[in-house]
């Protein structure tokens, strides 16, 4: 009978939601502003997710195979450095592509 390999137990769109997250708190460290229909704030949002789909696709893999740095991706300080380093409010990120 053939098996099918399991999926990674990290979801790439769970991953991704969680390194979002983090970006998005560094951006805003007193909060997301309310005002949904900024177009500043929709570019940040756009932008977060972009950087951190793009460390999703570099960095997950099958934890049984490859050491995903988790700890590392998931931390305050990680999101910082990629928020400080790549994201500009007037242009799209250079990062993942």
């Amino acid at each position: 009978m053939h098996q099918h390999p399991s999926p990674s137990p990290l979801t790439t769109q769970g991953l991704a939601a969680l390194i979002g997250l983090n970006l998005l708190e560094a951006a805003y460290p007193d909060g997301l502003p309310r005002d949904w229909h900024d177009p500043q704030k929709l570019h940040t949002q756009i932008e977060a997710m972009r950087m951190a789909f793009a460390d999703t696709f570099a960095f997950n893999a099958d934890p049984q195979h490859v050491q995903v740095p988790l700890d590392v991706l998931l931390s305050k300080e990680y999101a910082a450095k990629q928020w400080a380093t790549h994201f500009d409010k007037d242009k799209v990120s250079s990062v993942g592509g």
